[in-house]
């Protein structure tokens, strides 16, 4: 909610594969921390574009259309910066694949991997591309996603684990 945001003096300005990048109020330069030691970033919401907003709630409720109509907008706004961007993509893919929409999650996420291509959503877009491409049947695909997952810069022994998990479990 808002008000557990009241007072903070950081804003996030980056969020890569490798690093979060924020700036804490008064001091002119760029703070980083690994993306691995974090689980979650939580924007003010008050100062997200409205879709991404509404796209994040409606997604919680299990309104799937509706979250993708939100986030969508983002990626069509002018407004939006590449942190609110990525997020709307991430938004868009995980509403599809939680709607059930194997094809659309699918397309949805390698759109995400080409246009962030350093986003920080980048290995569970491509771990949750592998399991949407299990769900249409093509192990192959989801086996070489999986291995994927291991070779790319700044994953977390969490993530090269669960994929590990998954090739062994289709193989």
């Amino acid at each position: 909610s808002a008000e557990q945001h009241g007072g903070s003096n950081i804003t996030v300005v980056g969020e890569t594969i490798e690093h979060i990048e924020y700036r804490i109020e008064g001091i002119p330069t760029v703070q980083k921390v690994k993306t691995e030691d974090i689980h979650e970033v939580f924007l003010d919401p008050n100062t997200l574009p409205r879709g991404l907003a509404s796209g994040q709630s409606n997604l919680e409720a299990g309104s799937y259309d509706q979250a993708i109509a939100g986030f969508q907008s983002v990626l069509g706004s002018g407004g939006a910066n590449a942190v609110h961007k990525a997020r709307a993509a991430w938004g868009i893919a995980r509403a599809y694949f939680a709607a059930g929409d194997a094809a659309a999650a699918a397309d949805a996420l390698q759109q995400l991997k080409t246009e962030f291509k350093q986003s920080r959503y980048v290995p569970g877009a491509t771990k949750l591309r592998a399991r949407a491409l299990l769900g249409l049947g093509k192990v192959e695909e989801a086996r070489t996603e999986f291995e994927s997952v291991k070779s790319i810069g700044g994953v977390s022994d969490a993530d090269k684990m669960e994929a590990d998990y998954y090739i062994a479990w289709i193989s």
